[in-house]
């Protein structure tokens, strides 16, 4: 799209915006709008490519055996974006597996073993993909667990033995 960005004694400043930034200064006003409907009608079927989404988590250690992932879609139009999210354990993404394909903007991720994660996520719109992150799973300890199921257990057992002696004494 051209754009006249302004008029100073004479001289006419275009910008034309595509896959690249062309600046060209003309004097006469008959030619800067023919080059400016040349530019258009050679560059208007060309793709331009959208920027990456960004990719943000709902934190960096997962100890709950869940997080979520959340992007933001790059265009700010009412067409609908598909997206793409990759899942590696590497940040070269040599062997990724996708995880997500379609058109929400967050996801819930659970079920993994401990250990590093790497995702990316792109729009089906665009090769660009977005900065990788990192979320690093480290489960509770069992030995944590199960502290934690014996003193639930100990708390009814106290609990259900109050309510007994309690009836017993009216």
């Amino acid at each position: 799209m051209c754009i006249i960005l302004h008029q100073q004694t004479g001289i006419n400043i275009i910008q034309f915006f595509s896959r690249a930034t062309y600046q060209v200064i003309w004097s006469n006003r008959l030619t800067v709008l023919s080059f400016c409907a040349l530019i258009w009608l050679l560059f208007a079927s060309l793709p331009i490519s959208a920027a990456s989404p960004q990719l943000s988590t709902s934190t960096s250690l997962a100890t709950a055996g869940y997080f979520q992932l959340k992007w933001e879609s790059p265009t700010d139009s009412d067409t609908i974006d598909e997206f793409e999210l990759q899942q590696a354990d590497n940040t070269a993404f040599s062997n990724p597996s996708i995880i997500y394909q379609g058109p929400d903007l967050s996801t819930a991720i659970s079920g993994l073993r401990n250990g590093n994660y790497f995702y990316r996520i792109r729009s089906q719109q665009s090769d660009d993909w977005s900065e990788a992150i990192k979320v690093e799973v480290a489960h509770h300890s069992l030995a944590r667990a199960w502290g934690f199921f014996a003193l639930g257990a100990t708390m009814f057992i106290i609990m259900l033995l109050v309510l007994i002696t309690g009836v017993r004494r009216r």
